[in-house]
């Protein structure tokens, strides 16, 4: 989920995956991290910047369906922003959604399962985990689950402080980009 951080390049034997992902048979896998590998720290380290947590399983989820998608909508996303991808890494949580539902899919986040917000039914991605955390997802055995996604945000639009529990679609910026 985060080596490719760490390791952009991609392995060409392996038709355009991360280079931290392992073999599969199916197009979706998971599959635990070491406590000790690069990518459970970078996990850690980014949820205890703003969550004093202990964190007692990483979990990489290997989605195929979402790679090839994912890197249909950047390679189009770069064309159409002028090279503007605003590519980060978020938390979600997914309140009574399970995570790997959601994750192992092929749609991903579905808005339909939204329940709303500050504005509207949308899919909420934050930058600290201590947000997502108050809508994690509650395991049976009362563990709390939260994602982190890599996101591409694009062109965004500063709301401020204006809240609108009715918008269906973020404003238009400029009607001149096709």
């Amino acid at each position: 989920m985060f080596e490719d951080q760490l390791v952009p390049e991609i392995n060409p034997s392996r038709a355009g995956v991360p280079a931290n992902w392992v073999d599969q048979c199916q197009c979706v896998g998971t599959y635990d991290l070491s406590p000790t590998s690069k990518e459970w720290e970078k996990c850690e380290k980014m949820i205890q910047k703003s969550l004093q947590v202990t964190i007692t399983k990483v979990t990489r989820v290997q989605n195929m369906w979402l790679w090839e998608a994912y890197n249909f909508n950047k390679a189009r996303m770069l064309r159409r922003n002028g090279g503007i991808t605003n590519e980060m890494y978020l938390f979600h949580g997914s309140g009574s959604s399970n995570p790997f539902e959601l994750a192992c899919g092929e749609d991903s986040f579905d808005v339909r399962c939204s329940r709303g917000g500050s504005w509207g039914q949308a899919i909420y991605l934050a930058e600290c985990a201590l947000y997502s955390d108050n809508f994690a997802y509650t395991t049976s055995s009362t563990e709390k689950v939260i994602m982190i996604a890599k996101a591409l945000l694009g062109q965004s639009f500063d709301f401020g402080i204006l809240k609108n529990k009715e918008l269906k679609m973020p404003p238009v910026k400029d009607r001149s980009i096709c």
